[in-house]
């Protein structure tokens, strides 16, 4: 029973950081209703940021990371979405995806394809709760994500800002027509996801201990595919989502060996996305 209850456990922290990087994209889906794959390298920027940063204290890591997260993250909309965007939703993916790929060989030659040890600046300790443990690092991880997580909802369901990003994808031309500054709405979109997305790079950088240029491909496609689960734009769903991959990740590792437990992991949820290719949740 402590086995399983300390796969819970680090579930919920695996799944806090999947369900930023599915709102990061969620948040795109939201506002220009297609979905911008550059944000996987941009998430491998961020971690990579961080671990320099990380070479000179923890508050370095987290603005190196947060900063080259929302500069990379802006660049790929102007020079990916923007562009593209009036041809129809494949052709920002692809742009995207070719952004992504430059990234990619970028940080390669930069850094080389193997994993870069970070720093230990967190807080050491943690929790303990009977026989389960948690780091402060990932009792940080989760605080942050869940305060970031219920702002977002709370803005895109309840404000006039959240109005203008669903409207400027619903129907955009009516939403100007209403005096909504659909390219300043879009950046906004592009700058709080990069945010999102920046985070969690620099959360898995800290948290872990490591990190490498192909971060995106990896804990990236998973906050991707929760996206997917939850429903493409719906912010609550995206969070369901990225719970799901942590808790479904987590538990199979207890029992199985880590290369298998991501099979599995992407077993169940390929069948959830098969039963529900909608997702878990309508967008709102």
């Amino acid at each position: 029973m402590t086995y399983f209850a300390q796969a819970l456990l680090d579930g919920l922290s695996a799944g806090a950081t999947y369900a930023l990087i599915a709102i990061a994209f969620s948040l795109v889906w939201a506002t220009v209703r297609t979905v911008n794959l550059a944000l996987l390298q941009v998430l491998s920027c961020a971690g990579m940021l961080a671990y320099l940063g990380a070479q000179h204290g923890v508050v370095l890591a987290f603005v190196y990371g947060l900063l080259g997260a929302v500069v990379i993250g802006v660049a790929s909309h102007f020079v990916a979405i923007v562009p593209t965007l009036s041809k129809g939703q494949i052709y920002p993916i692809i742009t995207s995806l070719g952004f992504g790929l430059l990234l990619t060989a970028g940080l390669v030659a930069i850094f080389g394809d193997l994993l870069r040890p970070v720093p230990p600046v967190l807080p050491e300790g943690g929790a303990r709760l009977g026989g389960t443990y948690l780091s402060w690092g990932a009792v940080l991880q989760i605080a942050v994500a869940l305060v970031l997580v219920v702002a977002a909802i709370v803005v895109m369901r309840s404000s006039r800002v959240g109005l203008a990003f669903r409207s400027s994808a619903w129907a955009p031309d009516l939403a100007g027509a209403y005096g909504v500054n659909l390219p300043a709405v879009r950046l906004g979109s592009a700058v709080v996801s990069s945010l999102l997305i920046g985070l969690a790079g620099v959360f898995i950088a800290l948290t872990a201990g490591s990190v490498g240029p192909l971060l995106g491909a990896t804990a990236g496609l998973k906050g991707m595919v929760a996206m997917l689960i939850g429903g493409a734009g719906n912010l609550p769903g995206a969070v369901v989502g990225g719970l799901a991959v942590g808790l479904v990740e987590s538990v199979s590792l207890q029992y199985t060996t880590s290369a298998l437990s991501g099979a599995i992991a992407f077993a169940v949820l390929f069948a959830l996305m098969v039963l529900k290719p909608s997702g878990l949740m309508k967008e709102y």
